[in-house]
């Protein structure tokens, strides 16, 4: 048997790269468990063919299956006459399904019998064992007389780190015979000796467990960042395999949702960089640049399936590159380079976009081809030079833009440029932006620099503030730059209840943010708006305005 797709990798800044760091639940456990308070919120648990050790207490009993058990991640809190005391209070285990649980217990009724399960040795800053005697049965079973394998240590990793015929990487222990553990690939020759091993124990250095995945089955595995401390990494390396993956920073308990602080220590740097067409979902992560260049948290190859950054903030000059990136809850901190992705629920702050190099043009963007929606986003210093913040090529991208409840402040002129390669290419699909707050915008709002587009733009329902205009069809070298501007609004005052002080929400002026209240349109290329999400803008409010009257000047 193969190692799983789902494996999962543990990293602490307190554990050490000596550590197996790995735990697959997949592997052939044994069904030998059983619990005569299984609803309680310290069950204790009996296995026939293992005698529950103190060496166990601190790590986490996994539940795979079982009639009436619920799977997941138990804390051994304690031994009891060889039987283990659990931790199994509401909120406090990992399920199955990587979801907290919401009720107490290892199962739905208290007399529990032939559950599967393992202990899950990995997330602990130490080592369960330290093997010195490993010998191989055969190249892909191996025993140890000083520390025989035992059924608990099933799913766990092994790591060989030192002994002649020995392969130095980290193995899967899959199943057991006896005292004879049969890993997931030969780990040397046949009848090799004296080996060193370790057995358990969270990874120290993140980029060594992102390595370590080209040795396993191409998956969902995950690779889960213990928020104990900050982690550090200052080398450029890509790895060529055919993975794809997840990171998971968490604070507690696994899928908290806890952030883990990457920082980078010297210039063209990478953490997660691959040569392959495999994606990757990040999620949980505060990464920072330390104002060094060229600074990736993700690099991938340019065919890969869609890849996502969820819940995370960046710093300086971090990057990201992945055809098809999104973001979603995320957050740029005083932004210095172009995000490379798409944005839903995002908030980017004082952006200083730099100068970069796309496409055979120098300009300074926040995006290129982007996705932006229900994000927000402050330009602290707008270029003088006038490159737009958003650059939108619809010779590469069918759909093109598609803005819906943004607000863009301080804008630059042609804050959203169309560029088709200055080639006759013929007609491409327009850019959409609907439902967009745009205040402070220091010239027009879109501009189509060169190439071919029977229609550049269609703006429908933006609510416009202090900006000189829509748009202008200067440049455009081949054909008419044509939009369409369907019910824009000007309006006459900040629409925002203290714009000085960083406040935000939607204020209740008549000629202001009132107009703005839950005026957005449905459209066909999003999902039917919500009663949280009616409002023009990020920012929802959650009491129902009455309307004025919106005759006159306001409409445009």
């Amino acid at each position: 048997m193969a190692s799983s797709t789902y494996a999962n990798w543990e990293v602490r800044s307190q554990g050490s790269d000596n550590n197996s760091g790995c735990f697959d639940p997949n592997a052939t456990m044994t069904a030998t468990l059983s619990s005569s308070n299984g609803t309680s919120a310290t069950p204790t648990v009996t296995a026939s063919n293992y005698t529950f050790v103190s060496g166990d207490v601190g790590h986490y009993l996994f539940i795979k299956s079982g009639t009436s058990w619920t799977p997941g991640w138990y804390l051994i809190t304690s031994i009891s006459t060889g039987s283990a005391v659990l931790n199994a209070t509401s909120g406090q285990v990992v399920k199955l399904n990587r979801r907290r649980s919401s009720s107490n217990g290892v199962g739905t009724t208290n007399s529990l019998s032939s559950g599967t399960w393992a202990i899950d040795y990995t997330q602990n800053n130490s080592y369960r064992l330290l093997i010195t005697d490993l010998l191989l049965n055969t190249s892909s079973t191996c025993s140890s007389s000083a520390n025989p394998f035992t059924p608990a240590m099933i799913g766990n990793t092994i790591r060989i780190t030192a002994g002649t015929n020995f392969t130095a990487q980290v193995f899967v222990i899959n199943s057991l015979s006896g005292v004879i553990a049969a890993l997931d690939r030969a780990a040397g020759t046949s009848g090799a000796t004296n080996g060193t091993a370790y057995m358990g124990g969270a990874m120290q250095n993140l980029y060594n467990a992102f390595f370590d995945l080209n040795y396993f089955a191409p998956g969902v595995n995950f690779i889960y960042i213990k928020a104990d401390g900050e982690y550090t990494w200052g080398a450029s390396t890509t790895v060529g395999s055919s993975i794809y993956f997840n990171v998971f920073g968490y604070e507690n308990y696994r899928h908290d949702s806890g952030r883990a602080t990457l920082n980078f220590s010297s210039h063209n740097t990478r953490y997660f960089s691959m040569s392959s067409n495999n994606s990757v979902r990040i999620r949980n992560i505060i990464a920072d640049s330390k104002d060094l260049l060229s600074c990736y948290l993700m690099l991938l190859g340019n065919n890969q399936p869609y890849s996502t950054i969820t819940n995370s903030i960046f710093k300086n000059y971090v990057l990201n590159s992945a055809s098809g990136l999104s973001y979603r809850l995320c957050s740029w901190d005083v932004v210095k380079s172009a995000l490379g992705g798409n944005a839903e629920y995002c908030t980017v702050y004082d952006c200083k976009p730099n100068t970069i190099t796309y496409g055979g043009i120098t300009g300074a963007n926040l995006g290129q081809n982007t996705i932006f929606k229900n994000s927000f986003v402050l330009l602290g210093t707008p270029q003088a030079t006038g490159w737009p913040s958003f650059f939108n090529n619809p010779g590469q991208q069918g759909s093109n833009q598609v803005f819906k409840n943004n607000c863009f402040i301080n804008g630059t002129n042609g804050f959203i440029t169309s560029y088709e390669n200055c080639t006759s290419f013929g007609n491409h699909a327009p850019t959409y932006i609907y439902n967009n707050l745009f205040v402070n915008n220091t010239g027009t709002l879109f501009n189509n620099t060169c190439g071919s587009s029977g229609l550049s733009f269609l703006l429908e329902n933006n609510y416009i503030h202090n900006c000189v205009g829509l748009g202008i069809t200067s440049g455009n070298t081949f054909d008419s730059s044509r939009y369409i501007n369907i019910n824009n609004y000007v309006l006459t005052k900040s629409p925002f209840k203290d714009y000085v002080n960083y406040n935000f929400s939607l204020n209740d002026d008549a000629e202001g943010g009132k107009t703005v209240k839950f005026d957005t349109i449905p459209t066909l290329l999003s999902p039917s708006n919500t009663s949280k999400n009616k409002d023009v803008g990020p920012i929802q409010n959650s009491i129902l305005p009455s309307k004025i009257s919106m005759n006159g000047g306001m409409r445009g």
